[in-house]
């Protein structure tokens, strides 16, 4: 399984996509803009809140600029991450798995974001992003310590689904 829609609507995207525009504080990391928002409230959205606290997770914003692909890859500390998409919506986000020819990506799934909606995001998983026209902007909030099957339980446990 490659993500999973969770069930609660954003209380931030307005927030942060206000501060994604206006920071002066963007770090580059392989190529990615980042900001760290660990220093900033969010928690006071109920669902972030959960995965923050229950999981020990790292917010960030991230940033792709126009025209660029992210090739296929695992994230190298992350095993899953929370998602949503802030604006960016002329960008598509695949999974693909590797044939033995490395050039070769096979069974190719597209994760369309939902306006306002969280996924949570399967980063061990092969994943690519191709951005056209405009910046991109992301939340994702990294899970380093637990796996994507063992946060979609504890999620689904949590909030009886």
């Amino acid at each position: 399984m490659n993500y999973f829609k969770l069930n609660a609507k954003s209380e931030l995207r307005e927030l942060l996509l206000n501060l994604a525009k206006t920071s002066t504080l963007w770090k580059n990391e392989h190529s990615i803009d980042i900001l760290d928002l660990t220093k900033y409230s969010i928690d006071y959205d109920s669902t972030i809140n959960y995965f923050l606290k229950t999981f020990e997770a790292r917010p960030i914003l991230l940033r792709f600029p126009p025209n660029t692909f992210y090739r296929f890859h695992i994230d190298a500390t992350r095993k899953c991450t929370i998602n949503m998409l802030l604006e960016g919506n002329d960008s598509h986000c695949y999974f693909g798995k590797i044939t033995e020819y490395e050039e070769v990506i096979n069974n190719i799934t597209e994760l369309k974001y939902d306006e306002n909606c969280y996924y949570l995001f399967n980063t061990l998983e092969k994943h690519a992003i191709l951005n056209f026209n405009n910046y991109r902007y992301l939340l994702s909030v990294g899970i380093e310590k637990h796996n994507f099957f063992t946060v979609l339980e504890k999620y689904k446990e949590q909030f009886q689904i």
